[in-house]
């Protein structure tokens, strides 16, 4: 029922089966697993291939899985390096990155980052301008698949430590994320 609604809420439907074939799987006793099952079948298009997608996203043992496949599905759609700059980024900012200092900092064009910001939608929350992961799963999930060594987190500290100190003053709020990276 609480997936039926939630995918109605969306505009979206699920079989009878479907819902059975998600509700009868162990993971789904999870809230946090289901809602990141059911946010991935919201986005996907292809209805007569919806079946073999949850699947797919049933046979993952852990919502950081769920949300691996996501970002493997995701780099499929979009520039890899894009989706990698933007996650990363995303990964590092204390209080998240706005949608414009993300695209500065990847430098792509507007219409990309929306392709990107879309099909993460559901698993963002954008908190006074600034884009995070709504979940900390989804943070250790980006981090298996791109931060692997410490090392390349601690590139993106500094790049985005100083991409913001040349875009705001020290008595601006944004700047505290400056001290903040170079503590990190």
């Amino acid at each position: 029922e609480m997936s039926s609604k939630f995918m109605a809420a969306r505009a979206k439907t699920l079989t009878d089966a479907q819902l059975d074939t998600i509700a009868a799987a162990e993971q789904s006793a999870s809230p946090l697993f289901l809602r990141a099952v059911l946010e991935e079948l919201v986005v996907f298009g292809k209805f007569e291939e919806l079946d073999n997608r949850i699947d797919e996203l049933l046979r993952c043992p852990s919502v950081v899985d769920v949300y691996t496949y996501k970002i493997d599905r995701l780099q499929q759609q979009v520039d890899v390096e894009q989706v990698k700059e933007v996650l990363s980024f995303m990964w590092v900012s204390r209080a998240g990155v706005s949608a414009e200092e993300l695209i500065s900092l990847v430098g792509m064009p507007h219409d990309e980052f929306e392709r990107i910001h879309g099909a993460l939608d559901g698993f963002l929350i954008n908190r006074t301008g600034l884009l995070d992961f709504i979940d900390p799963m989804l943070r250790e999930a980006v981090q298996q698949v791109f931060l692997g060594h410490r090392s390349m987190a601690k590139d993106y500290r500094k790049r985005l430590a100083r991409f913001l100190e040349d875009r705001y003053q020290p008595d601006e709020d944004r700047y505290s994320e400056v001290a903040w990276q170079y503590r990190q």
